[in-house]
């Protein structure tokens, strides 16, 4: 897909799905179904897989927008600092930190927070808050593959909502966490949603 037309696309055309007032506790459910997973799952590496496919197609394109340049250190605090200073410069920058992966390379990895990073954080503005991060997933769930849409629940929503409710970077792993709704995000099972509130059935 054309930049222009996926920035068009983005902007007036993509409809999350928010189900809740607050994604605190939702995040905390998927930070303790992170802790409960296995560190490596064989059965989840053909999701892993299939959402490299994406990433590597979208790599190439947005190198034809913007520089990537591969950091050590936190480059950026908040979204719009991230935005402002791509603007700014031209340059996204990625951090090389936490950068272990068992199915990605380490150059793979880093592409893929690259692409992430600017479709959905950059050209949405959604930051890096527990429902802005909901909104950047829901945001690139719509264009990966069904295949890839579990691993990239993991690998986006899982990781920011851990890092969000436990204030650090989880434990890389590789997994599909069970019990979650991939497609309506604050659906889980064993739960209900009541006037956009979580209730325990």
């Amino acid at each position: 897909m054309n930049m222009d037309v996926l920035r068009s696309y983005l902007r007036e055309y993509l409809f999350e799905r928010l189900e809740l007032k607050s994604y605190t506790s939702y995040c905390e459910l998927v930070s303790q179904a992170y802790d409960e997973a296995p560190d490596y799952d064989p059965e989840a590496v053909s999701s892993y897989n299939a959402l490299m496919q994406h990433i590597e197609k979208m790599y190439k394109q947005i190198q034809s927008r913007i520089k990537v340049e591969f950091v050590s250190g936190q480059p950026y605090s908040t979204a719009k600092e991230m935005k402002d200073d791509l603007e700014e410069t031209g340059i996204l920058k990625i951090s090389t930190e936490h950068n272990s992966h068992s199915v990605f390379s380490p150059e793979q990895n880093l592409k893929f927070r690259a692409v992430h990073d600017y479709i959905v954080h950059v050209l949405t503005g959604r930051d890096f808050s527990e429902r802005g991060e909901v909104g950047a997933y829901n945001a690139h769930a719509k264009m990966v593959p069904p295949a890839a849409i579990p691993a990239l629940f993991t690998e986006v929503l899982a990781q920011a909502c851990y890092a969000n409710a436990r204030g650090t970077f989880p434990k890389q792993k590789i997994a599909i966490l069970k019990g979650f709704d991939f497609y309506n995000v604050g659906k889980v099972e064993g739960w209900d949603i009541k006037d956009k509130t979580m209730v325990k059935k």
